[in-house]
């Protein structure tokens, strides 16, 4: 079998026998704490590369303004993370690849936050930045790494697919149409909703979900360790200026004579 299929289905069974466990436990905090680090613990950090790193916080644009904290937030380790005192840990957009909320189960009050979670990151803003590329979908592709994928993966899924899909309009409407990037649903009905930013649509898959999930986050991340991989231009380059960052800044600086 296919080394990447292989790793999807055992995978997506051991998360599936967890999440059989996990319904059996209270509906608390702490228990879906442990959802999160097994989550973290038995799928990303069996494939992430090294220059990605995992944590949680908010993250804010050069405008100031943030985001709502998120569960999962993988960042770019060569960049600077803000930490305070109470481990409210705070990222730059673009050092931010992509976000993950975690449910319990895809209860609609759960599932509507997070979609208000994952907007809450996508209607920041980017800097500008100097982006050379010869041509339009190289620069397409190159501005859209500037801003961060945003998923949600969801333990439990206890509706059929006509079910979730009401579930999910509903929840767009609440974030006035901005959805993820990626929606998995676990479970005996797993469905994975996927949102192409080029034609602003979601395609509803039913046949093997967590594939299309792993292969959506594969894609993403094999573009930090080989952007020739989707850019074969090597000439097309990203020139990051961060400059904006400090505007505020430089307007309180007095200068003494």
């Amino acid at each position: 079998m296919f080394p990447f299929l292989e790793f999807c289905r055992n995978t997506q069974k051991s998360l599936s026998e967890f999440s059989k466990d996990y319904s059996k436990l209270p509906d608390d905090p702490t228990n879906q704490i442990s959802l999160r680090l097994f989550f973290i613990m038995d799928f990303l950090q069996r494939f992430l590369p090294s220059n990605i790193d995992i944590a949680a916080g908010e993250i804010v644009d050069f405008t100031g303004r943030k985001s709502f904290k998120q569960d999962i937030v993988l960042y770019r380790s060569n960049y600077p993370v803000f930490r305070s005192p109470d481990y409210q840990n705070t990222y730059l957009l673009e050092s931010v690849i992509a976000t993950i909320e975690v449910l319990p189960r895809n209860k609609s009050i759960e599932l509507k936050q997070a979609f208000i979670n994952c907007a809450s990151v996508k209607k920041l803003k980017p800097t500008k930045h100097n982006i050379l590329a010869n041509n339009s979908q190289d620069y397409m592709e190159l501005k859209l790494r500037t801003v961060p994928k945003s998923f949600i993966f969801s333990y439990c899924n206890s509706v059929d697919q006509d079910e979730f899909l009401k579930l999910f309009q509903t929840a767009k409407k609440g974030t006035s149409g901005v959805v993820p990037d990626g929606v998995l649903i676990l479970g005996d009905s797993a469905i994975y909703a996927q949102y192409d930013m080029f034609t602003q649509k979601t395609t509803f898959m039913t046949k093997d979900p967590f594939i299309h999930f792993f292969q959506h986050l594969f894609t993403i991340f094999m573009a930090e360790v080989s952007p020739s991989m989707i850019l074969p231009d090597i000439s097309a380059a990203i020139r990051y200026d961060f400059s904006n960052y400090f505007s505020d800044l430089d307007k309180q600086l007095i200068e003494i004579p």
